[in-house]
């Protein structure tokens, strides 16, 4: 199978494809899944530097938040779970190993993974891989200590601090779904914009302007009689931030962390703590509850995830960059799995004008329905005039786009997709 190694501790130069690795056999208790998405998280950024205390057995696969099809299961394992859509917890819980997936054993940056079948989790209709692959490292992380820990509730008010990270935008959004007032900073104009487009209430550019000082303005200042200040302040930034987030806390509020990305020794000011009644709560990872909870909420059309980028395989150390050079809002995540040559299934004449485009004649299309995969950059649009195209609609399912093609008649279409394309026609699948 390809896979994607971390072949040492180092810069981005150790990663490497490996179009041959061994694919997993599973064992008993265990499964194999089909990779369809795989998330990029800091933890991996971590784990390819080197992280003090913690010994990793190189060269490894890494990802951890991890969605696909089981494809083998070994003996004791129900075998009904075979083809079923699943996210994998990519904690072991069981007690017979340690860490987790992408760390102590390998991950999801393959075609295939092996997984304890008590890592898998089934996925409801209505979430699609790239959503589920989306939430354990951020959004599990997000709702355990929001929701399951931070008790946020209607009508009070948040501050979060690194909002535009995968985390943090599944706090915003959070505590929006729980019609919380939010302030969310970040370092760029363009990541305030897109935090006040995700419903953020007032944003800070904390690179402009004091992050305790906007609160004040915006709540007034705390103060012992209970007015002024948040009810609630997330940080996981920690470092020198935590003496201006305590200042920025009303009484009787709370102070919540899940990490420390600047420093876990912290600046506080004890006299806040007490004076103020703060109750300061961690939160660490999340169970597997909060993850089917975070599914059901996508489901219900409660939760959308925050995808910034879907990159092939190849791609890996682009999206490794793109988290370190912080130019990623939400989510950047990796599709293992081999990108498929396109074709068109179909009697149509036409030619290839450049890779990955194809111009074919509407006629052959008339009155039927095909099915297009993968849904990313895909475009389908007349090429050579301009007949009106009515009742033309996009349907999903899953991963799959189910297009309507029967308003194109007498036209050129052209078929343009990037990253690659095939049409199958729905009764011949």
């Amino acid at each position: 199978m390809r896979a994607l190694l971390t072949t040492a501790h180092g810069d981005r130069s150790v990663l490497k494809l490996d179009p041959d690795f061994p694919d997993p056999v599973p064992g008993s208790g265990e499964a194999v899944v089909a990779v369809k998405a795989t998330a990029v998280n800091y933890h991996d950024l971590f784990t390819r530097r080197g992280m003090p205390g913690i010994k990793i057995e190189l060269p490894v696969i890494v990802g951890s938040d991890i969605a696909g099809e089981v494809s083998e299961v070994g003996e004791g394992v129900d075998p009904s779970w075979l083809g079923k859509r699943v996210l994998i917890d990519p904690v072991f819980r069981s007690g017979q190993r340690f860490g987790m997936l992408g760390e102590t054993t390998h991950g999801g940056r393959a075609e295939r993974c092996l997984v304890e079948a008590g890592q898998l989790i089934e996925i409801p209709e209505g979430v699609s891989f790239a959503q589920a692959a989306s939430l354990p490292l951020a959004y599990g992380t997000a709702w355990r200590m929001m929701v399951t820990r931070g008790r946020i509730a209607e009508g009070e008010s948040v501050l979060i601090l690194g909002a535009s990270g995968g985390v943090g935008v599944g706090c915003v959004q959070i505590a929006k779904m729980y019609g919380a007032t939010v302030i969310a900073c970040a370092s760029t104009p363009s990541k305030t914009e897109r935090l006040r487009e995700l419903g953020a209430d007032h944003v800070v550019n904390y690179t402009e302007s004091n992050f305790r000082e906007a609160v004040w303005e915006i709540q007034g200042k705390p103060k012992i009689n209970g007015e002024g200040g948040v009810t609630v302040a997330v940080n996981f930034t920690g470092g020198d931030t935590m003496r201006d987030t305590q200042r920025s806390v009303s009484l009787g509020g709370r102070i919540l962390t899940c990490g420390a990305t600047a420093g876990y020794e912290l600046d506080v000011d004890a006299r806040y703590w007490w004076t103020f009644e703060h109750e300061m709560i961690g939160a660490n990872g999340w169970k597997p509850d909060d993850l089917r909870e975070l599914m059901q909420r996508i489901a219900a059309d409660e939760l959308e995830p925050v995808i910034d980028k879907i990159l092939p395989l190849e791609e890996t150390s682009e999206a490794e960059r793109l988290l370190e050079d912080r130019e990623v809002f939400g989510k950047v995540l990796i599709e293992p799995a081999a990108l498929p040559e396109l074709s068109v299934l179909l009697t149509a004449s036409g030619t290839f004008d450049r890779p990955g485009v194809r111009t074919v004649n509407s006629a052959d299309f008339f009155d039927r329905e095909f099915l297009a995969a993968p849904t990313s950059a895909v475009e389908l649009r007349e090429a050579t005039n301009y007949n009106y195209i009515a009742d033309a609609t996009w349907r999903f399912s899953d991963d799959l786009q189910l297009r309507s093609i029967t308003s194109f008649i007498d036209s050129n279409l052209e078929i343009s997709t990037p990253a690659g394309l095939n049409f199958f026609r729905t009764e011949d699948r």
